[in-house]
């Protein structure tokens, strides 16, 4: 079990060597960081969903459906 992810906006590919993108609901990937106990143990993307202008509560949901607890 994890003690906690992390959700940071990268541009294309995403992962740990990707720009972080200025733009957190407009980003074209998050990249997942999973840390146990202080230290990450594990990292993975996730596509960011599509959403109208306004519905920036889309990647919000994603987020919190994934179990991300930090941006």
């Amino acid at each position: 079990m994890y003690t906690g992810i992390i959700a940071i906006p990268t541009l294309d590919p995403g992962g740990l060597e990707a720009s972080r993108s200025d733009h957190f609901c407009h980003c074209p990937v998050f990249t997942l960081i999973f840390v146990q106990d202080g230290a990450p143990v594990q990292v993975t993307t996730l596509e960011n969903v599509p959403h109208q202008a306004g519905g920036c509560m889309a990647p919000v949901a994603a987020l919190q459906d994934r179990g991300v607890s930090a941006l």
